[in-house]
């Protein structure tokens, strides 16, 4: 990647950090999707989301940090918005889960639980006469 693109990406980063940052929720009503980072993000700012019964979506958000709808509609988005938005006490207990939730995907625990697994593999990674395993050549 070129200096330029970096800089440009970190631009767009920030902006977007800080308009979910400025946001009360986020809404995703996708007939379609992979995993969503974009949903990761806005639960790492501690945003409730809408979203669809796609993907990963029912089991990431249940009913603990948002609302999962079955239909597209504008009636039934617009339920779930005020739903999430309509009792300040279940907004906040659905932000909270939220920042939870999305700790669980952070690059900090991925790299944790990768070490982990290497470790366990090969026992500790902090030894320095620890060898690598060598490659098997086919």
């Amino acid at each position: 990647m070129c200096a330029s693109t970096a800089r440009s990406t970190t631009r767009r980063c920030s902006r977007c950090s800080a308009l979910l940052r400025a946001a009360h929720l986020y809404c995703l009503p996708t007939a379609g999707e992979s995993f969503g980072k974009g949903v990761i993000e806005a639960l790492g700012c501690g945003l409730p989301v809408v979203t669809t019964r796609v993907s990963v979506f029912p089991e990431l958000i249940g009913d603990r940090c948002g609302v999962v709808i079955d239909r597209r509609t504008p009636e039934d988005v617009a339920v779930a918005i005020a739903h999430c938005l309509g009792d300040r006490d279940r907004y906040r207990r659905m932000s909270e889960e939220a920042a939870r939730i999305a700790r669980a995907y952070s690059l900090e625990r991925w790299r944790d639980d990768v070490r982990a697994l290497l470790e366990e593999a090969w026992g500790s990674l902090d030894d320095p006469g620890r060898r690598a395993p060598s490659r098997r050549r086919a």
